[in-house]
Order: C-alpha cells, then structure tokens, then sequence
C-alpha cells in the first residue's frame, strides 16, 4: 500500500495513514505521552475543510446571482471549525437556542444567521427576535408563536416560511425531510391561512421561502424540481402583496461518496460495484453474489471487475474507472453539479441561501481508534476497538457505511479475514463496520474510520459513563487539541447530590 492516495489530505505513505503532512500514529503516540487518552480521537484536515467551502463559494460566484452559504452547525459544532468557517465567509444554520448563543459568542454577524426547527421553545425564539436574525417558520403553531413573542417585545421579526414539496428522495427514511408525512415544513397547497395570518400581523415581514429535501441526496435533479416549485411560489407571493420577498434558501443535504473506497475492503456486491451493476432479475443477482464472494481468502477486486465485463454486467470504461489510480468515485454530484442544477431559475430579485453540512466537513476527517483484539464466535470474526457507536453512530443509526482501515503495518502474520469492526460498547448494536476484509491487526494497532466529519461527535454520547473523545485538527505539518477528551468530573459534576 506505500504511497497510497486516498485523497488530497489523507494518504498513505509506506503504509502509514497520513493526514496532510502529519503521520496518523505520531499523533496517537503524543496524546498518551500528554495523558490523554491515545485514541479514540477525531483528526479533522483543515485545509480539506477550506478547499470543501470554496469549491462552494466557487460554484456560487460563477453563476452572478446574490447568493449566502451558511453552515448547518448542526453537522458539526466545533469552535475551531465554526471560527474556521467565519474566517472563510460562511454564515451559519442553526436548530437550537444554544446553537445560536454559541454563534453570537463567535461574533457572527446576527442578521445572516438562520434559525430553522420544527419546534422551538419561546426562549430560543426570543433571542433570534432580539437578535434579529432570520426565523424559519415550520407551521402554523410556529408563526403564532412567534407573532405573540413579538408582539410582547414590540419588535419586529424577519420570516420565511418551509415549504414541504413532496419530493420522495431515495435515501434513509430517517433522512426524508421534504416529503408527505415527514413533520418538516408546510405543503404549499396549505398555506393559505398562514399567508393571512402574516398579512395580518405587522410582527412578521415574510422575507422568503424555505426547503431542505433530505439528506445524503446523490440525484441533483431533485434540487432542481424543487427549486422549480419555490421560485413559481416566491414570485406569487412578490406579485400578491409580499413585496419584502427576498430570500430562497434551498436547504442542503447533498452527499458524500461514503463509499468511494469501499471496493478495497468490502464484499464485491458492496458499493461502488454493486451500484454499477445493470438491473437484472433478482435470481441472477443471488446466484453472482453466490459465486463471486463465496470464498473472501481469494477476494480480488480487479479480477471480479474484469469477471464483471466479460459478463456483460460492466462496460471497460466503468471498469476503468473504478481501478484507476486515485480510486475515486467521479460520478458522485460536486457543489459544481448542484447549484448549475437549478440557476437557471433564479431571479435578479432572490438571494439564495445555501446551508450545507455534511458536504462541508464529512469528508474532513477520520475517527482513530486502537485495536484491542480479535476474536471468533461462530462463523464470525471481529475487530474490537476502543472506538464505537458513542463516537460514530450512524452505522448503527441509520445503517450507514463508512471505510475502515488500519493506519500503520500490521504485526500480525494471519493474513486478510472477513471482519466484522464493533466497539466496547455494552449493544449488540454496537458495530462500526461488517463484513471488511482486512489484515489482521495486532492489539493496539491504529484503526481510522473515515469520512466522519458530519453527524459523528456531534452526535456522540456518554453511553456506558465513556468518555467523548479528542478532537484535533491538522494543518499541514502542525496539529492542534481543539477539544479536549471528558473527564470523569464532566461525567458527575451536573449531579445535584
């Protein structure tokens, strides 16, 4: 594996994982000589992070229409990252009152923050009116809310109004926010008394409309009927007394290609190549799977690829593609794809807001974990780490993959093994990953889970009283804490006894 790209920032160098300039287990070595904890730990790249909002900002500029691009600090809400996105001009998203005290202790510019949520309590309402930063109105109980606390304070709020457009996206059902029974947004055909209801209270200026269809979304072109619908809607509304309409926030939920690498240590029917198969009956799909993955002691990637073409089930430009040098997946939609998906409908008049998260920061970082051995039970064999599901929940959540490797050259001699990685957690749920081929790593060998950037510490717990871990970001040869691990005293210092 020496001198391994996986992407621009991580890469392997005689089989070490590197993050930019930093080798992984330098890193894990310096932590235990500083008394924390080795691993687990988050190692974010910074400059992944940078290259991730330009290209963005990039897509933006290209098109001359007014645009913002906020962070949904919901992906993530580390200090140093959110100061890192305030230094590159990003605004932010935020779901929760807390969200946007932290935001307004960053100094963030209060009139460009978006405050969204299906519920807020009056508290966190108050502070978005008195801060005057931009509401999102989810429903008719929300704008009587917010016209109350209005009224109250005598203050005037700026509102948009989330539109549900019914668009059914193929991801996670948990991750389907813009669809019929979902309990996001308002269906346009419903907003009539909520109109009234604006028009009738000088509380509330309506300043625009909001969506956000899903999450983990490969198909662009649900952006663009989406978009469709609200610009017909935003332009109705300018035309029938909404004269303050100004703003289109599109929401943002555009993936990752999660599954970029999963070729290396996965199943051949796993993705990327399962998902290139052509449509075949589901007879044909059990027998390939049958015979193609049986014995993993002989998994090959290249030679069932090229199985895969003499089968007629794979072109040789797709064969190509998915061995090339750099192992990347070219067919998964960049910001480039998505905003050229929908300008052609945006108006002189519209300023859009953009506010991505995962795609922001998923790919930035790597959860490290160590090997704390191996073990068979039945016809299974597993990995076990010090890093589980209260580090990274979503495999376990919503079923998700991510890659898994080892950071440094293993010491044992056994050789690849179908593996499942699971962590000390007290759950059977508690698994990182099933089914990877992998060498066999000695105990205390360096595992990183990659692309957990999003939705991974900020989702992670105290499950079992375990402690959440470091966070550290690299920058070129440099790298710094920029959260320390829990101590036992955060465990039980909010107890009252």
């Amino acid at each position: 594996m020496a001198n391994e790209y996986f992407s621009e920032f991580f890469r392997y160098k005689s089989d070490y994982l590197f993050c930019e300039e930093v080798k992984v287990d330098d890193i894990r070595q310096s932590l235990e000589s500083s008394c924390f904890p080795p691993s687990p730990f988050f190692l974010y790249s910074r400059n992944q992070i940078q290259k991730n909002v330009r290209l963005y900002q990039e897509a933006l500029s290209q098109r001359g229409y007014t645009s913002q691009l906020n962070f949904a600090v919901k992906a993530n809400p580390n200090v140093a990252i959110l100061k890192e996105m305030k230094t590159l001009g990003c605004s932010l998203t935020l779901v929760s009152g807390m969200e946007l005290r932290l935001a307004l202790s960053l100094n963030f510019d209060p009139r460009l923050l978006m405050l969204n949520g299906n519920g807020k309590v009056d508290w966190e309402v108050e502070m978005a009116v008195r801060e005057k930063a931009l509401l999102n109105i989810d429903g008719m109980f929300n704008l009587e809310q917010t016209i109350r606390i209005c009224r109250n304070l005598k203050c005037t709020a700026r509102v948009l109004v989330r539109i549900n457009t019914n668009m059914h996206m193929d991801v996670h059902e948990y991750l389907r926010t813009g669809e019929l029974g979902s309990k996001f947004g308002t269906q346009i055909d419903e907003m009539d008394h909520m109109l009234d209801a604006i028009r009738n209270a000088p509380e509330v200026v309506l300043v625009g409309l909001h969506c956000h269809i899903g999450s983990t979304i490969q198909d662009v072109d649900m952006y663009r009927k989406t978009v469709k619908l609200m610009v017909a809607k935003f332009k109705d509304l300018k035309t029938n007394g909404f004269s303050e309409m100004k703003y289109l926030n599109i929401g943002g939920g555009l993936g990752i290609p999660y599954t970029k690498h999963a070729a290396r240590t996965t199943k051949c029917l796993q993705s990327p190549i399962w998902n290139t198969l052509i449509e075949s009956d589901t007879v044909a799909k059990q027998q390939f799977k049958s015979e193609s993955c049986g014995d993993m002691s002989q998994y090959n990637f290249e030679v069932e690829l090229k199985r895969l073409v003499n089968d007629g089930i794979l072109t040789e430009a797709r064969c190509s593609s998915l061995i090339s040098d750099e192992g990347l997946s070219s067919e998964h939609p960049s910001p480039v794809d998505l905003v050229s998906s929908f300008s052609d409908f945006i108006a002189d008049d519209m300023v859009v807001i953009l506010e991505p998260g995962r795609s922001l920061v998923g790919n930035a970082a790597i959860l490290v974990t160590s090997v704390l051995g191996c073990k068979n039970n039945g016809d299974k064999n597993f990995i076990i780490t010090d890093g589980g599901m209260t580090e990274v929940i979503r495999p376990c959540l919503y079923g998700a993959y991510h890659h898994i490797d080892l950071t440094e050259p293993t010491r044992d001699l056994t050789g690849r093994r179908l593996y499942d990685v699971v962590g000390p957690v007290c759950e059977c749920g508690d698994f990182l990953g099933k089914d990877r081929f992998l060498n066999t790593p000695h105990s205390g060998c360096g595992l990183a889970v990659f692309d957990v950037g999003a939705y991974c510490s900020s989702q992670a717990s105290n499950y079992n009283l375990r402690l959440r871990p470091a966070e550290v970001i690299v920058d070129g040869q440099n790298w710094t804490v920029v959260r320390r691990p829990d101590c036992f005293d955060d465990l039980v210092r909010p107890y009252a006894v």
